[in-house]
């Protein structure tokens, strides 16, 4: 009896302590309910219905000239393309006398602003922008090698596109009263940069350094221009 008297209360304490911890759960989902505007989000980037959100809005807006102290968001808008399979290294060409790449290196750029549209509140603002933007690339590639777009980007890992034409809005974003804002919109890159070498028969030859910059999206800021 004294062992059974035993086991039916350590049984009675876990299932206090499961209780207590059971209460302390539920009283925690009451509380992040009756708070929604309170919201926790360790993703480095939020998406919502006008883009996804730059957690780095005011560094892109300060290399744009723009006050980062008055820019209040970043959004970025991405084209519907599928990545490049970048690789550091081309393969070496079989024949003597092609050309090949090396030392491959990308990054992602943001372009000068193409469109802006200015509001005072209370109202709403939006900005829609129909353009297009050019892949570019250095110049001298098809005199020294002879390579167009396609072959570029085709050694680049990546799809030749000359032009992205797009159609986006951005908004509409809600301006207090008594406060003018405005939207910034500029377009986005994979900006590549790499070598040229021209295989020889005992060395090969560096041609030189050049670059190619496909557009990715648009970027879009919003500022807080009142009194401007």
């Amino acid at each position: 009896m004294k062992k059974f008297g035993k086991i039916l209360l350590t049984a009675i304490m876990i299932s206090s302590v499961f209780s207590t911890v059971a209460s302390a759960s539920s009283e925690g989902q009451v509380l992040s309910t009756n708070t929604p505007e309170i919201v926790s989000n360790n993703d480095i980037s939020q998406t919502s219905a006008i883009g996804i959100f730059d957690p780095n809005f005011k560094e892109k807006a300060s290399s744009q000239g723009l006050d980062p102290e008055t820019i209040i968001a970043g959004y970025y808008v991405p084209f519907d393309k599928t990545r490049s399979n970048l690789s550091n290294d081309q393969v070496l060409p079989s024949a003597i006398g092609d050309y090949y790449l090396k030392n491959i290196d990308m990054t992602q750029i943001t372009g000068n602003v193409i469109e802006r549209a200015v509001g005072k509140g209370p109202a709403p603002l939006s900005l829609s922008v129909i353009d297009g933007v050019a892949t570019t690339f250095s110049a001298e590639i098809s005199s020294k090698a002879g390579w167009g777009g396609a072959e570029i980007a085709a050694k680049l890992g990546t799809t030749y596109q000359a032009t992205r034409n797009f159609n986006k809005t951005y908004g509409p974003i809600q301006i207090p009263a008594n406060k003018t804002y405005t939207i910034y919109c500029a377009p986005t890159y994979n900006y590549y940069s790499f070598q040229i070498w021209k295989q020889g028969f005992f060395s090969d030859s560096y041609i030189g350094t050049y670059e190619y910059k496909e557009p990715t999206g648009l970027y879009f800021y919003w500022q807080d221009t009142t009194g401007w």
